[in-house]
């Protein structure tokens, strides 16, 4: 039998939209810090989830302009 364990996160750090940072402290993405900072947002799940519906909406967007102009769908 192995002697196999695995070690706990100690450091407390909350890991939700925070940047990998291999040196110092995780920074907040600017996007968010942005959004937080005008108003416009709240919280940072809140902002993490306009910027998921923001993107959504930009590469659906690419993909009904390049099926109408280039592929000729629906003309």
């Amino acid at each position: 039998m192995s002697d196999f364990q695995l070690e706990e996160d100690k450091t407390g750090i909350d890991s939700r939209f925070q940047s990998r940072v291999i040196l110092g402290k995780p920074e907040t993405p600017k996007m968010v810090a942005f959004m937080i900072n005008k108003g416009i947002i709240k919280n940072e799940k809140t902002a993490g989830n306009v910027l998921i519906v923001i993107s959504a909406v930009f590469f659906l967007s690419a993909i009904f302009i390049f099926g109408y102009f280039v592929l000729g769908i629906g003309a």
